[in-house]
């Protein structure tokens, strides 16, 4: 059986980036998720950071996602709570039920938000008001009761959380040089970072408009720049670069990072070591 590294990587298309991922550590960004049953799709906007679970010994055939990469290793995203992704066939009895439970989570979000407030709105009337009310209520039941609506009202939005990590085992795939058709997902065989459940539904849980607001018209993603993942430069497996160039580079900017950021005396050459140029 075929075994994966011991680490994950994360490919991008320059040196510039892999730079500044080595000095700012990184940075997350919206992607558009799509997975579909029959004619109904489910479109999502993930924040994440992504990798890739690589099989030993085709790490190379894996550069078209980009000439440069930073390899890192499993126990240190395990410890960030990275997972792998849920891959989903769209013919499937799993992509029916997800997409039967979205439908149901959204009407479902949609009448206990509505019914939260009613509650709400009971329970803090004034004791007068109640009084006067021709309709009597029990203010300790009406807590509860909203209470209970409020637990409800969390464990779906716990469940729309968890589409963050299904994508579609294979779909046809839009990039800048044109759209490829039946594109493989599986393959990546993903690992990403979502933020915490709680985050996500502060500051990330975006629709659409939103999204496009966010995307704007240039040819690269902005950046999230308050969701970033950190490393230690000891978590570092391996470092890949497109020429001698960009080794010579990379080295040299290696040599340029504060000596309080390695934890012995030899962490620079050592980091500097893991850096190979790709075949």
């Amino acid at each position: 059986m075929q075994r994966s590294y011991d680490s994950l990587f994360h490919f991008t298309t320059n040196i510039d980036v892999l730079i500044s991922i080595l000095k700012k550590k990184f940075k997350g960004s919206y992607c558009r998720e799509e997975f579909r049953y029959g004619d109904q799709t489910i479109e999502q906007f993930v924040p994440k950071i992504s990798f890739c679970d690589i099989p030993e010994g085709t790490l190379d055939i894996y550069k078209n996602y980009g000439g440069y990469a930073i390899g890192l290793s499993k126990e240190w995203a395990k410890s960030k709570g990275l997972n792998p992704v849920l891959y989903v066939e769209s013919h499937s009895l799993l992509a029916k039920s997800l997409i039967d439970a979205y439908n149901g989570n959204r009407r479902a979000l949609d009448f206990l938000g509505a019914t939260a407030e009613a509650i709400w709105a009971s329970w803090r009337r004034s004791e007068d008001d109640v009084l006067k009310s021709p309709i009597k209520i029990d203010l300790q039941q009406a807590e509860e009761s909203y209470q209970h609506v409020k637990d409800t009202l969390m464990a779906v939005n716990y469940n729309q959380y968890s589409l963050c990590y299904i994508k579609p085992y294979e779909a046809d795939l839009e990039r800048q040089e044109g759209l490829i058709e039946n594109y493989r997902f599986y393959d990546e065989r993903e690992w990403c970072f979502v933020p915490d459940f709680k985050i996500f539904l502060e500051k990330y849980n975006i629709v659409r408009p939103q999204y496009l607001e966010w995307r704007g018209n240039g040819n690269s993603k902005p950046l999230l720049d308050e969701l970033m993942l950190d490393f230690e430069y000891d978590d570092v497996s391996e470092l890949l670069v497109a020429s001698v160039e960009d080794l010579e580079d990379l080295s040299d900017m290696i040599d340029t990072l504060p000596d309080e950021y390695f934890k012995e005396t030899l962490g620079k050459s050592r980091l500097k070591s893991k850096i190979r140029i790709s075949d």
